[in-house]
């Protein structure tokens, strides 16, 4: 599995879903390293596209292992937060409420 068949399966999915639910957030997701990419997930709409939108609400950084461990459950996003391994820019509430989309 990569990152981008997580953003363009399961991620996609999951916002589409959810599309005009109570967290109609963008968030940019930069994945850095080996498999990484830039995707926006727009939850107002249900979207996933590959790039950059600079007015993202939030904006979430790992690295593709850190990313790719997360969706799977092998480590959680607090854990990689709190030894630096995931920056969040933005509004920090939004992240805190990815844990269902990624999983």
């Amino acid at each position: 599995m990569t990152p981008a068949e997580v953003f363009t399966d399961r991620i996609a999915k999951a916002a589409a879903a959810a599309a005009g639910g109570p967290n109609a957030a963008v968030y940019q997701f930069n994945v850095t390293g080996d498999g990484g990419g830039e995707w926006i997930v727009n939850m107002g709409e249900g979207t996933v596209a590959e790039g950059t939108d600079e007015d993202a609400e939030c904006t979430i950084t790992v690295t593709a292992e850190d990313f790719l461990g997360m969706v799977t459950g092998e480590v959680a996003g607090p854990q990689l937060f709190m030894t630096g391994r995931l920056q969040v820019g933005g509004n920090m509430a939004l992240a805190m409420q990815l844990g269902s989309l990624l999983r």
